[in-house]
């Protein structure tokens, strides 16, 4: 007696192939404060005030709803959106927003820098340059090279840190 066959769409794949990418709060605190400050750039005190009593709308409308309440980004866009109505009401009548001249961006692009600075020396010392990073993604049986993680592979195919990807495909030299 045989088994019958399972049909090919709920045959099992890989884990890897389902695992969701892990999420950063920090990281959606980023894009939004970034979003907040291209938005304000130009904008004196009344718009700024504006934007802010919206955002306090929208955070009141977004408390109501159980997959909004949590949203790092939003809580993020509303304080950044206080700190700049703050920062030009104690500034003189008439001041627009500039980013360019913001202390806290300053020292936001400054920390930024200095992470990027040691994330590319431990690239480094491991063995890695900074363009970017080649990796195979999948495991199903067709590997598939990712070329968007900031760093490229000074390794050879041969030496099984990319055998599953095969010689001669763009990013690795091998």
């Amino acid at each position: 007696m045989t088994t019958p066959r399972q049909p090919r769409s709920t045959a099992r794949r890989p884990a890897g192939s389902r695992v969701a990418p892990l999420y950063d709060p920090a990281r959606a605190a980023r894009i939004g404060q970034g979003w907040v400050r291209r938005r304000a750039k130009g904008m004196d005190a009344g718009g700024v005030a504006a934007a802010l009593e919206e955002a306090r709308f929208d955070a009141r409308q977004d408390s109501r709803h159980e997959d909004l309440a949590g949203d790092d980004r939003g809580h993020a866009e509303l304080a950044e959106r206080e700190r700049l109505h703050q920062l030009l009401a104690a500034a003189a009548p008439g001041t627009v927003y500039d980013p360019d001249t913001d202390a806290v961006v300053q020292a936001d692009l400054a920390a930024e820098a200095v992470a990027t600075a040691a994330r590319e020396a431990d690239l480094r010392e491991a063995g890695l340059s900074s363009d970017w990073l080649c990796s195979v993604v999948g495991g199903d049986g067709r590997s598939r090279v990712s070329l968007t993680l900031y760093a490229r592979c000074q390794l050879p195919c041969g030496n099984g840190f990319f055998g599953a990807v095969g010689a001669g495909h763009r990013g690795c030299g091998g």
